[in-house]
């Protein structure tokens, strides 16, 4: 008989979560080039990926592993997408003076960074600060520990999208908040747009504050200063919304509910034990099942959350609607790559969800007149040709997830074979 102490730390070195390596695929080959996953804080399926962007800034995951530089933490990513997108409201921690520069970057070293699901942590910057990011589904807390110094900033760059933006603004609410929102899309080139609304919420007021520019407009920036020199730690709350301001705040209220980051972090982590844990593995070696278990999570972060906790979201009409009480929206379907074997994967192991995944398409097809092709938040890319997205909800229905609008789907798949 194994003692209950030694049973309990087996368990735990056999967890999923502990067999999950996020820094998979955050750099790349010679033949293939970047990978573009990415290693922050995410939780499954959730609208936040608060994660570290780096110079080379890997199409949507916006992390390059070789990189020695952190240009920030921003709250939206996309795994492995291969053109630019995403990459909003980036914040860095800096120690220095007024005259920063939201581009600038902190030099970070792998020695002591961490990637989990739901947590990410490293030292950047010199003197050095300590950066710890978890999620909930719709926000994020951040601790930042400082150095002792009275010139310990936060920079918030709301127009750090990867592919640009058409408008960006930040402004500082109270004493303690800020607001902003961004306004982006381009992907591959295409003509899809979406606006992000964000606040910040701090545990304490600032020293002082600053928007240089005024706040607006592609090159409109923000910074925050504390006087770290008795209390080091900087907690920041952080919350989005594809809707509207009050839909951040909305998510903000409903969700952001801890400063403990620890608390949060566990929380996470057993969310994703709840996920990863559907699918049980033994025999093989140690490394085959880290490399099951992390492309298992790796098919968890999209198609993500898009509706708020008030269920609204932003439609393809661009008007708001509401999804049903127990429902939830989903938005971000690399439809050509998933429809084979991630969208029945998943329809297998949450039928529910995948359901509201598809009923979020047909969705889509409501509110525009079609189903969508390479849909980027509220809009088509279209990047690639064909009806992928046919075999999304087919492969889906067959799997078992059928709590959607099979009889609309079915009438917007001939549609779109049929009329041109």
């Amino acid at each position: 008989m194994i003692p209950f102490l030694a049973s309990a730390v087996l368990a735990a070195a056999i967890a999923p979560t502990s067999l999950v390596d996020p820094f998979v695929g955050t750099s790349g080959t010679q033949i293939g080039g970047p990978i573009d996953t990415f290693p922050g804080a995410d939780m499954p399926f959730g609208m936040i990926q608060w994660s570290p962007d780096t110079p080379s800034q890997n199409a949507g995951g916006g992390y390059e592993y070789t990189d020695t530089t952190i240009t920030g933490f921003s709250l939206t990513h996309l795994s492995g997408p291969g053109c630019s997108v995403f990459g909003d409201f980036a914040m860095l921690p800096v120690v220095g003076n007024k005259q920063l520069d939201p581009a600038t970057g902190q030099p970070f070293l792998h020695a002591g960074e961490i990637a989990a699901p739901g947590y990410y942590a490293v030292t950047l910057g010199s003197p050095a600060i300590r950066a710890q990011l978890s999620v909930t589904d719709r926000t994020g807390l951040g601790v930042f520990t400082f150095p002792a110094s009275a010139e310990s900033f936060v920079l918030v760059n709301p127009a750090s999208n990867q592919a640009g933006v058409t408008d960006a603004s930040v402004r500082i609410v109270g004493s303690n908040e800020i607001e902003a929102s961004a306004s982006s899309g381009f992907f591959c080139g295409m003509p899809d747009r979406y606006t992000v609304y964000y606040i910040a919420r701090f545990d304490r007021p600032f020293a002082e504050s600053g928007t240089p520019n005024g706040g607006r407009g592609p090159h409109g920036w923000g910074w925050v200063r504390f006087d770290a020199t008795r209390n080091p730690i900087v907690r920041v709350q952080v919350a989005i919304s594809f809707v509207d301001a009050q839909g951040a705040r909305n998510n903000l209220a409903a969700e952001a509910k801890s400063w403990d980051i620890v608390a949060v972090r566990n929380a996470a982590l057993a969310a994703w034990q709840r996920a990863l844990g559907r699918i049980d593995v033994s025999g093989g070696s140690l490394n085959e099942r880290r490399q099951f278990y992390t492309a298992l999570y790796h098919t968890m972060l999209h198609p993500n959350l898009i509706s708020d906790v008030d269920r609204r979201y932003r439609g393809f009409d661009g008007a708001v609607h509401r999804v049903l009480p127990g429902h939830a929206e989903y938005a971000n379907y690399s439809d050509w790559d998933i429809y084979r074997t991630e969208i029945p994967l998943i329809a297998l192991l949450e039928p529910y969800r995948v359901s509201d995944m598809l009923q979020s398409l047909v969705d889509a097809y409501a509110q525009s007149g079609w189903l969508p092709r390479w849909p980027v938040v509220n809009q088509p890319s279209s990047v690639m040709g064909g009806d992928s997205v046919d075999p999304v909800i087919a492969g889906g229905y067959a799997f078992g997830a059928r709590d959607f609008d099979v009889r609309t789907a079915l009438r917007a798949m001939i549609k779109g074979a049929t009329d041109t």
